[in-house]
């Protein structure tokens, strides 16, 4: 009978909102928006600024992050006419629910709707409201699955196999198939294609088919799909494992028996 009234209070972002009914997520910026929409098989997908596949992991981390943060306490202040970020979380409602977040001094203060003060957040929630769309993509270049067809066009040769007993015929194959099903390291906006492509491979699993372009920024390997708005980076070691492993497959037959120098992505 003793406690402050602030302490019953509700303390998360989003006190009415389960992460299981959120359908749409927007974030705005005074600079910038984002926003994701959750699509057919209840796979996430970003809308803005570019529309691609979210990343599952990635995204759901976030998504839980804003649904679980909690005030340390409560702060009489108005929002400012210019917030430093909105968030709407829609669960199927008009309009879903609106949070107003702003910076003051060592904290973020966030205001809920139909509340007189403020929630004062910890500072280090600015990084999470700070990520930008490109941050949450999906950095496989294919979805999932495993695929059953790969030809692979590289230093003016081509070689196409099909697997059989879900094995292909060489192991050095799983290396390539792991880098088109694999995360890379970073999702790039596309612009164009560079005058020399090194590498063109071609994939298929059940009814999709795809072809995927290859080249080299420094030392690392950049794949792009044509149906996607955004490039995928893999890292130094995974093209290092990739390169490795079509040398092994484009080599002459009696070099193939051992397979050597595969290197397994990680």
């Amino acid at each position: 009978l003793m406690q402050d009234s602030k302490a019953l209070r509700n303390r998360s972002l989003f006190a009415q909102m389960d992460i299981g009914k959120v359908k749409k997520v927007e974030l705005q910026r005074p600079d910038y928006a984002m926003s994701f929409a959750k699509g057919g098989e209840e796979k996430w997908r970003l809308q803005t600024p570019v529309a691609d596949r979210a990343h599952p992991q990635r995204f759901s981390s976030w998504l839980e992050m804003l649904l679980m943060a909690n005030a340390t306490g409560f702060k009489a202040a108005t929002p400012p006419a210019k917030p430093d970020w909105q968030i709407i979380l829609n669960g199927g409602e008009a309009e879903g629910q609106k949070v107003v977040l702003w910076k003051d001094k060592e904290d973020i203060l966030a205001s809920r709707q139909g509340e007189p003060d403020a929630m004062v957040l910890p500072k280090y929630l600015a990084k999470d409201l700070d990520k930008s769309g490109l941050e949450m993509v999906d950095l496989r270049v294919l979805e999932g699955g495993s695929l059953s067809r790969l030809q692979a066009t590289w230093q003016g040769k081509t070689i196409g196999v099909e697997k059989k007993e879900n094995n292909w015929p060489l192991p050095a194959w799983n290396s390539v198939e792991e880098s088109l099903t694999r995360d890379g390291v970073e999702a790039m906006m596309g612009v164009g294609e560079p005058a020399s492509v090194e590498l063109v491979l071609e994939a298929a699993a059940g009814d999709g088919k795809w072809q995927i372009k290859g080249w080299k920024e420094g030392k690392d390997m950049v794949l792009a799909v044509p149906d996607r708005p955004v490039r995928i980076r893999l890292s130094t070691l995974q093209t290092e494992a990739l390169e490795k492993s079509l040398q092994v497959v484009f080599a002459p037959p009696e070099e193939k028996k051992a397979d050597k120098g595969v290197v397994e992505q990680k």
